[in-house]
């Protein structure tokens, strides 16, 4: 339960990442430049977005932009709020689920035979996180797997539905009087 002196505790450590200066940023670790001179402005940083806890590394000049950058939209509970934070708010959990088009898929043969692209993302924290990667990030080969998908289970319903029909008419031959009709008509015959 958030508490109004849990609010006004997350608004002053909020206050105290905004005022931060480029040079306060600490830089980001595990990226690698060679051979290039970089200006403050554009050495990499690593900013946490508050509500996730997730780091983003950017350049020193678009982390600063992305630091005063705040919720809009009202209906968030986090509505006027800081998004990005210079300090980690909370600990990231880092998912293990891949992404549809890993390299690892089961059915990356499939997916080459179509040419559909290879994606190495790994770290998606939920089967529904996956979902919406497929549909933000690779539209098309999502319309395809999901034509396929469709498909598959339109195949299954008629072998079904194929398979129920051959026994009910097995079962109607097998039974007592099969040559009599299964159907006798109201109207006499002429």
């Amino acid at each position: 339960m958030v508490t109004m002196d849990r609010i006004d505790q997350m608004m002053k450590e909020a206050q105290e990442t905004q005022g931060l200066d480029l040079e306060d940023l600490q830089p980001a670790e595990g990226f690698p430049i060679t051979g290039v001179q970089l200006n403050k402005a554009s050495r990499p940083v690593t900013i946490f977005q508050r509500e996730t806890g997730e780091p983003r590394t950017l350049p020193a000049i678009a982390a600063k932009i992305a630091l005063q950058k705040r919720y809009r939209k009202r209906d968030n509970p986090l509505f006027g709020q800081y998004i990005f934070s210079a300090k980690p708010t909370k600990q990231y959990h880092k998912g293990e689920v891949k992404c549809l088009l890993h390299p690892d898929n089961p059915q990356r043969k499939q997916f080459d035979a179509w040419g559909l692209p290879i994606c190495t993302a790994a770290h998606l924290a939920a089967p529904g996180e996956a979902q919406k990667h497929m549909e933000l990030r690779h539209k098309s080969a999502y319309a395809i797997i999901q034509r396929d998908q469709n498909e598959q289970k339109r195949q299954e319903q008629i072998d079904v539905q194929t398979a129920l029909a051959k026994a009910v008419l097995q079962a109607v031959q097998q039974r007592p009087g099969a040559d009599a009709p299964l159907y006798v008509s109201d109207k006499p015959k002429k």
